[in-house]
Order: C-alpha cells, then sequence, then structure tokens
C-alpha cells in the first residue's frame, strides 16, 4: 500500500475517482434535485443560485444528472469487466490447461471474435439485443471476452508447466483441485491488471455507445445520454456538454492512472 502511495497517479486517481464512486453509492442522498426534475430555469449557466453547474434545455439540474450519471456509468464499467474477466477467465484456463481439442475450439472462436473490433462487435450484439443500458453491458462484456481469454489462457500455459504443478500433478492430486489451488491464484494477477484498465474502456465505450443513441433511452441521467441530448444546444449552453465530457475524461484518466499504477506495483521487471 505504501509504495502505492508514493505513486502521483494512485494519488490523483483516487482522489478523482472517489468521489464519483460515494456520488454513485449515495447518489439520492447527495444529488440537490431528482435528475428528471423539470422545475428550474432553462439554460441557467454554472455558478447560478441553486444550481452549481447549471441547468440544461429543460429545466434540468446537471449536477443532479451527473451525479445520478456516476451511478449508472460506473456500474456499466464494472459489469462489463465481470462479464469479459468471468467468462475469458474461465475459458483461457480450460483452453491453456486442457490443450488439444478443448483449446483449439475455444481459440479459433476467439480468433474470429478478434478479427472484429471491440465496438464493431457490441455494435453487432446490440443489433441482435436492441438498444438499452443492460444489452449495452451484455454487448460490451461478450466484445471483452477474447482478450480475457487470450491472457488467462497465456497465464495457464505458464503456470502449468511450473515444478509445483508437476509435483502436485504426480502426487495424483486432481485436475480440480489443481485448477483452484495452484493456476487460479496465479492467473487472477495478471486478469485483474488487465480488468482495472477494462473498466475505463468500457465506461467510455457505452458513453459513446449512448451518444449513439443505442445506450441509455432518451431522459436517462447517463453520461453519454447527456452528451447526445446536448450536441444540439452546444452553441447556446456550453456546459451542457463540456461538464459531462469532463467528468467522463477524469473518470477514465482516474482509472486508467489507477490500472497503470497497480500494473506497474505488481509487475515484479518494473522498477
Amino acid at each position: 500500500m505504501l509504495r502505492l502511495l508514493r505513486k502521483p497517479g494512485f494519488v490523483f486517481g483516487v482522489l478523482v475517482l472517489l468521489p464519483l464512486v460515494i456520488a454513485a453509492v449515495f447518489a439520492p442522498q447527495l444529488a440537490p434535485y431528482p435528475p428528471e426534475s423539470m422545475d428550474g430555469p432553462r439554460y441557467l449557466p454554472p455558478g447560478s443560485p441553486g444550481y452549481w453547474l447549471g441547468t440544461d434545455n429543460l429545466g434540468r439540474d446537471i449536477l443532479s444528472r451527473l451525479i445520478h450519471g456516476a451511478r449508472i456509468s460506473l456500474s456499466v464499467g464494472l459489469v462489463v469487466v465481470g462479464i469479459g474477466a468471468g467468462v475469458g477467465s474461465v475459458l483461457g484456463i480450460l483452453a491453456g490447461y486442457l490443450r488439444g481439442t478443448v483449446d483449439n475450439v475455444i481459440m479459433r472462436v476467439m480468433d474470429v471474435l478478434l478479427a472484429f473490433p471491440d465496438i464493431l462487435l457490441a455494435l453487432i450484439v446490440i443489433t441482435m439485443l436492441g438498444p438499452g443500458i443492460f444489452n449495452v453491458m451484455i454487448a460490451l462484456g461478450f466484445a471483452s471476452v477474447p482478450v480475457y481469454t487470450r491472457l488467462a489462457r497465456g497465464a495457464t500455459l505458464a503456470v502449468r508447466e511450473l515444478e509445483f504443478v508437476e509435483a502436485s500433478r504426480a502426487l495424483g492430486t486432481n485436475s480440480a483441485r489443481l485448477l483452484f489451488r495452484h493456476v487460479l491464484p496465479n492467473v487472477v494477477q495478471p486478469v485483474i491488471v488487465v480488468a482495472s484498465l477494462g473498466v475505463a474502456t468500457a465506461i467510455l465505450a457505452a458513453a459513446g455507445l449512448s451518444f449513439l443513441g443505442l445506450g441509455a433511452p432518451p431522459g436517462i441521467a447517463e453520461w453519454g445520454a447527456m452528451l447526445n441530448d446536448a450536441r444540439n444546444y452546444m452553441r447556446r449552453a456550453w456546459w451542457l456538454a463540456t461538464v459531462p465530457g469532463a467528468t467522463i475524461t477524469l473518470a477514465v484518466l482516474a482509472i486508467g492512472l489507477l490500472g497503470e499504477t497497480i500494473r506497474e506495483v505488481l509487475d515484479p521487471r518494473i522498477g
């Protein structure tokens, strides 16, 4: 922990991310107004009395919508990584440990999926499932599975050849015990590092899909949807796009720095 605290990137990430997490958890208590309330004057600029970040074209409080949007956007990042890392790790461990036909089938499927850019693969899935924030989570999680599968497979191949694994196998330890006791703990570390960086990517991708109208439905307080709502009013009210855009940028930067710092601390090859 002390090593992490000495890293400026980690400190910056915590200082930015912690308020966002608190806002997401306690959104109803912290937001000055309900996110869908249209009782305020329209187009109030930031710094207006009672509306610190201004109001939008419908008189909704930007700060309240931003706070409630943190709950959706951060949840999307965690769910997407949970799907991708969970499914991908299981497939990768099975492919790397069992080898043979299982390995060939799993990795050929992953090769096909990797032929598509992540966002294109997500768009294909959304086209089949339909728009919506829940479907965005599934689509982005599905699109990230190949990355975690290849990562877990590589780590498993390296671990299964180590001497202590061979010794356990020679002593008659069954495959299930080998996987859970020896292989899985050594695979988790690289997966956690990539997953921490994947949260930022997922938030950015989800915001982009919502901006295109494929994520959160109109009117829902989600950062990407707020950008989508603001694009027709940028000349008249610059803050409608600037505030959620800056929030997305800071959140992605903070999570990225945290992930990079964790990678540096856990990787012994980096001084």
